[in-house]
């Protein structure tokens, strides 16, 4: 069985802070959402494309120097909460 793949949803803006978090703003719904800075990569390379939960946590541990098991944790977390706000997007197969 294949990953599921995860885009951000175009309901989002989506700003960049200069000490790397960020702030969404769901269009719909009227919520800001703050992320810290492991969210905020996340949430930059879904905004550049679809990208499965293993790519993502390749660019934590990447971005941060972090292991593998930590950044497959809090992508799983991370992504699961974005799908349920509906700022993120997955589709399986």
């Amino acid at each position: 069985m294949n990953d599921p793949v995860y885009t951000a949803t175009d309901r989002v803006v989506a700003t960049d802070l200069p000490d790397g978090t960020a702030v969404l703003l769901h269009l719909d719904s009227k919520f800001y959402y703050t992320l810290n800075t492991t969210a905020a990569v996340m949430f930059r390379a879904l905004r550049k494309g679809r990208a499965t939960r293993t790519e993502l946590a390749g660019a934590l541990v990447s971005e941060f120097a972090c292991e593998r098991d930590a950044a497959e944790a809090d992508v799983a977390g991370l992504l699961d909460d974005l799908v349920a706000e509906a700022l993120v997007l997955v589709s399986h197969g």
